[in-house]
């Protein structure tokens, strides 16, 4: 895990200290630290672009380094103005992501097995989709007409959601919860789209975010237990949390390493496939590749399981809205989110009906019902 992150305080101390005493070394003595960990004082300051001896005494924010600095001087010398030039800094982006796993050490222990349900059917599949639920994202219903959303209501609603459907689904042996892609609304310290840097309407602050995203996958986890044999967790890349996805999945492995009745599926692939009896059920963000395509991606890159299998559907977000289309060999289903519209979505005017699902699939004959729920009918 990362170390944590050094005050300026410290920073600025460290210089001092290092312009009284001839080495590093004398200078850590003094300070009561250890050579490396002076030298760190050192390193991290330098990359925040702070060295008095050039007349640079002011550090980037954290989380930022300092690619670049352009100095004016007068006439006698004297320093008239300054620029400094930043970027994020990628070693302390990476910092802030293992301090948010770190926080969970306590809180999120290596689960004990528990007990399985009696008497349950074994020809049936429960899955449950989960759209595009951008925990991080903030709304205000004054600004965009529609309701409010933050962290908080973020974890009510789709907790509630889960709970709501898993009564109401049947005593299927197994089922799949499918997380199909920005479950988190950013990706870091900074509010915007990893590739785009599109500035994003965010709530809180980012281990905030990861706290409320696990928080909220170990309760749908949980709640499937109470009701399933075996729960499947797929956690889908997506376009605005590709690296958040890769520290989920990797966490929830490790989390449920001694429960045999979870299984998490820890492939980074931007495609993902569950057989079940004659059934393929693949998933797939869709950010990546268009809808029309997917059919034929999936029956070259799962070739044997498309060969086995007579129903066969890919499951996608991305969109936010429910579409259902069916191509030679598979249908292509893009689900509708429990998030409300943000700012960005008012204004550019795409608007969707809010909802979550679980669908059932018989191992014969494929889908066999599902069920819906809507925010209002939580309320």
């Amino acid at each position: 895990m990362g170390q944590h992150a050094l005050s300026d305080e410290q920073i600025v101390e460290a210089f001092a200290t290092l312009e009284k005493f001839k080495t590093k070394q004398e200078a850590a003595d003094h300070l009561g630290i250890s050579r490396g960990a002076f030298a760190n004082r050192i390193r991290v300051g330098t990359s925040r672009g702070y060295s008095p001896d050039h007349d640079m005494s002011h550090m980037s924010p954290e989380g930022f380094a300092v690619k670049g600095v352009s100095t004016l001087y007068g006439p006698e010398g004297e320093l008239k103005a300054q620029w400094v030039k930043s970027t994020r800094d990628s070693e302390r982006q990476q910092e802030a992501i293992e301090a948010a796993v770190a926080s969970f050490k306590d809180d999120m222990p290596v689960a004990a097995p528990k007990t399985a349900p009696t008497d349950n059917i074994a020809d049936v599949l429960t899955v449950y989709p989960v759209g595009d639920h951008h925990f991080g994202m903030l709304a205000w219903h004054e600004e965009t007409g529609g309701e409010d959303y933050d962290i908080k209501i973020a974890e009510t609603l789709l907790c509630s959601a889960m709970a709501y459907l898993v009564e109401g689904a049947p005593k299927s042996k197994e089922c799949a919860i499918l997380i199909l892609g920005d479950f988190l609304h950013y990706d870091g310290l900074e509010p915007v789209t990893p590739a785009s840097r599109n500035l994003l309407d965010a709530d809180s602050r980012f281990p905030q975010v990861v706290r409320a995203a696990m928080r909220s996958i170990r309760y749908m986890v949980g709640e499937a237990l109470h009701k399933h044999d075996t729960v499947k967790l797929i956690l889908e890349i997506g376009n605005h949390d590709p690296s958040s996805t890769i520290m989920l999945m990797e966490m929830f492995f490790m989390h449920f390493e001694n429960e045999p009745r979870v299984i998490v599926d820890r492939s980074p692939r931007n495609c993902h496939v569950i057989e079940f009896g004659k059934n393929l059920i693949a998933t797939h963000h869709g950010d990546k590749i268009k809808m029309d395509k997917l059919p034929l991606v999936l029956a070259d890159d799962f070739d044997e399981v498309w060969g086995r299998t007579k129903h066969r559907v890919v499951h996608t977000g991305h969109i936010h809205h429910d579409h259902i289309k069916e191509h030679p060999g598979m249908r292509t289903e893009s689900h509708g989110i429990l998030a409300p519209k943000d700012a960005y979505a008012a204004k550019g005017g795409w608007r969707a009906k809010q909802s979550m699902k679980a669908i059932y699939y018989h191992r014969t004959h494929g889908e066999v019902g599902r069920n819906m729920v809507k925010p209002e009918m939580l309320k």
